[in-house]
């Protein structure tokens, strides 16, 4: 079932990045990525971005509607290449604590980037209504993915509320990413113990 729309946002994002050249985009997700690094998500800017990217404003929106899309994207981007990694265990539970070993690994591969798509895909806009929506299939799909044969809908519910947000409390500094990922394990554990009783 596709996402809800938040109030305010539109029906269809304002912008595409299908058709657009790659590098343009390349070049602007990279000077974010940097800026990120080096000033932290609360004083980046636009202005910035576009400086280390060497665009114009004009080309820099006609591409992202803001620094929010602009980071979502950049995240989004990091997590499908994460989504695609193999997955190992031979059973449910293995597998599923493979895969929070790799999202604590992913996440801790770029704190900076992480932490900013935290806020930034919080932001009532349709475009990055878009690309939580779509982070949130691949991460239900990796979840699929790992249970198997284990997986039903009550499963996939509590294992997507957990991720969603251990991911947030780890993105916000909250905890580490490493109690996060023993976290999740121990959240994968009990709904496998209750999915086998039930």
């Amino acid at each position: 079932m596709p996402p809800k729309r938040m109030r305010g946002e539109s029906a269809s994002p304002r912008r595409s990045l299908a058709g657009r050249p790659a590098d343009t985009t390349g070049k602007l997700i990279d000077a974010a990525v940097d800026a990120l690094r080096d000033v932290g998500y609360d004083r980046l800017s636009m202005r910035d971005i576009c400086r280390r990217a060497g665009v114009t404003h004009a080309t820099a929106y006609g591409y992202f509607a803001s620094k929010q899309h602009l980071v979502s994207e950049a995240f989004h981007r990091s997590l499908v290449e994460w989504s695609t990694r193999p997955i190992f265990g031979d059973t449910a539970g293995e597998r599923l604590a493979y895969t929070f070993a790799g999202l604590g690994q992913f996440m801790a591969e770029d704190p900076s980037l992480n932490t900013a798509a935290m806020a930034a895909m919080l932001a009532d806009d349709a475009d990055v209504h878009r690309l939580r929506g779509s982070a949130g299939d691949l991460i239900g799909r990796k979840l699929v993915d790992a249970l198997g044969d284990r997986a039903n809908p009550a499963a996939l519910d509590a294992l997507n509320m957990a991720v969603s947000g251990a991911m947030l409390q780890a993105g916000m500094g909250f905890t580490s990413y490493e109690a996060m990922v023993q976290r999740l394990k121990r959240m994968g554990e009990l709904v496998l113990a209750e999915t086998s009783a039930g």
